[in-house]
């Protein structure tokens, strides 16, 4: 009868109860290495190209973009090199983030 006047529990303790235990997942290594080769001023696109290698998610889509009509290649781009150098570093950084 009265469980209505009783307070109810704060929003943020409920959610530490449930999120107890989960751990975030952290970015892998992989992409870490890219986003640290993308941002230094001393890495050339075939290191970077290299780094990217190693992930086939990220490459295939970064191939994808370098083909498409908004970037409209002459010729079919087949390589990280050449698709880094005509996508450009921001566009790339932005790509590896998900953003």
């Amino acid at each position: 009868m009265f469980s209505f006047f009783k307070k109810k529990s704060d929003p943020k303790s409920e959610l530490k109860k449930i999120l107890k235990g989960y751990e975030l997942p952290s970015f892998p290594a992989v992409v870490m290495q890219i986003l640290q080769k993308i941002r230094s001023p001393y890495s050339s696109a075939s290191s970077i190209a290299e780094s990217l290698a190693l992930d086939p998610g990220i490459s295939v889509k970064l191939l994808r973009i370098a083909n498409s009509a908004a970037f409209s290649p002459t010729k079919r781009v087949e390589n990280l090199t050449q698709a880094i150098a005509l996508v450009g570093i921001s566009q790339l950084e932005s790509l590896v983030l998900g953003v």
